[in-house]
């Protein structure tokens, strides 16, 4: 068995056509029933001659459609009459149960082997297999409104060249954009999202030739005050093809808290970032009024909300008005988180407070870390070294007291082996919060200089080379002046937006610069 899963690369599929060819051919062991003796009965079962013609065409345009879940309606295969007239008798196609006039391989599930059989051993030449889907879709489109739910499904399948030849072809264009006019609001999302997301970005201004005036109105119409992942989706549509793209106007307080009520937090942060990416700017700080003024605790708590997308949907809102998320910022860290922090991973929520800082809300943080003072102790106390220094660095950015405090309750003079890299920023940063340590020794000279040159943080860095400065001896401060790139982080000093890291630098730095 172990040998039979080998040999059909784990797939399934493949496992069940073996035991079946193992089953009708009992002379052969198990172990030689591999992916040539499955391909070798098909090619027996199904009677796959290199030049069998009409025969390897008609099974080709089956297992093809048959593959993607379709039948094939009779008027693509009249012209295999007679080979088809053979496989019917065979019993190796039949009608539909469901859809009289189309037929399918009476064993749907071996369409991919008859695909592979057939490139084996058929010499005819036979239609491409997209050729075979653009005339099936043809038909369909030409018959009623089925041909827009195959687009649809072709998008979701990630048929990429398949979806963009359908949409280059200028007689099924109108017909589609005709189907489409005659569908609910919510069922354009559900088809043209997928379809969005087939094209390649230069060309999803085709969908622009799909959208009539009205079609436009009923899909933003159906945007308002619904789910957020539903309302980004359309979103996103609406403003890949309508410029200047008009999608919340006639939004109200009221409709922004129901779909913030129907929402997860990831869902409201990606929802903020596809509106920041539009430029929408109005609509985001409408956003972020309306979850300063909702049930946020509501959405918080009805899901299991991570603390990576809610620092992802604080970061996205961070960018707007201070007037504008000062109220959410007190609403996020006002609200009852400790659910949310007992199962976070102590990075993700060292990100919130970044976030924060680089808001420029110290007093939202202080007042946090002060009514969260146990449950940040327990997240530290769990956290690994690397996670345990940002998650202080962080947290003595609003309140270096209470750090120094979480400092020597979580570690006390401990330190990561001298080998982690996290070794020399903590040393500086227990120096930096006035934890007092004994003496410790330093790396290497080399260790430190590859240390600095490598590491992008420029906290890290001015942490390092406080360390430095205060365990190091002078003898070994005047050896680093000459092999640091001191010059290039004095440039970088400039750059940096924090003004606290910003001042660390440039202190930490003066020292070297002497």
């Amino acid at each position: 068995m172990k040998a039979l899963v080998r040999h059909s690369g784990f797939d399934l599929a493949g496992i069940v056509e073996s035991l079946e060819v193992w089953n009708k051919k009992p002379e052969i062991s198990l172990r030689q029933v591999d992916r040539n003796a499955v391909l070798d009965f098909i090619k027996e079962e199904y009677g796959i001659a290199p030049f069998s013609g009409d025969r390897c065409k008609a099974l080709h345009v089956l297992a093809v459609l048959g593959a993607r879940e379709y039948t094939t309606p009779v008027e693509m295969l009249t012209r295999f009459s007679g080979a088809m007239q053979k496989l019917l008798a065979e019993g190796l196609v039949s009608e539909s149960p469901t859809r009289r006039g189309r037929y399918q391989l009476s064993n749907i599930k071996v369409c991919d082997w008859v695909l592979r059989a057939l490139s084996r051993h058929c010499k005819t030449i036979i239609p491409t297999d997209d050729s075979i889907v653009h005339e099936y879709y043809e038909r369909s489109i030409a018959t009623g409104g089925v041909g827009i739910y195959a687009l649809r499904w072709f998008a979701e399948r990630r048929e990429r060249e398949l979806v963009f030849r359908i949409l280059r072809d200028q007689k099924i264009t109108p017909r589609l954009r005709s189907s489409l006019e005659n569908v609910s609001g919510a069922m354009l999302r559900k088809i043209l999202h997928p379809v969005l997301y087939s094209l390649p970005q230069n060309e999803r201004w085709r969908l622009q030739d799909l959208l009539t005036p009205s079609a436009t109105t009923l899909l933003s119409e159906s945007l308002k005050g619904a789910p957020a992942y539903q309302v980004d989706q359309g979103m996103r549509v609406l403003c890949s093809t309508v410029n200047p793209c008009t999608v919340f106007d006639g939004w109200g307080i009221e409709d922004w808290q129901t779909t913030i009520n129907k929402s997860s937090i990831n869902s409201l942060k990606s929802l903020a970032y596809s509106i920041l990416r539009y430029r929408l700017n109005p609509a985001a700080n409408s956003l972020a009024r309306a979850l300063s003024s909702g049930d946020l605790q509501g959405v918080l708590t009805k899901c299991q909300t991570s603390m990576s997308s809610l620092s992802g949907l604080i970061g996205n809102l961070e960018r707007l008005e201070k007037g504008c998320t000062a109220p959410f910022l007190e609403k996020v860290l006002s609200a009852d988180l400790a659910l949310v922090m007992e199962n976070a991973e102590p990075g993700s929520f060292s990100s919130i407070l970044y976030r924060m800082n680089e808001a420029e809300h110290p007093e939202i943080v202080m007042q946090f870390i002060v009514r969260n003072r146990d449950s940040l102790q327990k997240m530290l106390d769990r956290a690994d070294w690397k996670a345990r220094f940002w998650l202080l660095w962080n947290a003595s950015q609003a309140d270096k007291e209470s750090a120094a405090v979480f400092m020597r309750q979580t570690s006390g003079t401990l330190l990561p082996r001298l080998d982690d890299d996290t070794y020399m920023p903590y040393l500086g940063l227990a120096n930096y919060l006035g934890v007092d340590h004994p003496p410790a020794p330093l790396p290497s000279n080399t260790a430190i200089v590859a240390m600095i040159e490598e590491e992008w943080s420029p906290t890290a860095v001015g942490l390092i080379l406080r360390a430095v400065a205060v365990h190091g001896d002078p003898a070994l401060i005047e050896d680093l002046k000459g092999e640091l790139s001191i010059e290039y982080w004095d440039w970088r000093v400039s750059s940096v937006p924090i003004p606290a890291v910003r001042d660390l630098l440039s202190q930490s730095l003066a020292i070297f610069c002497h």
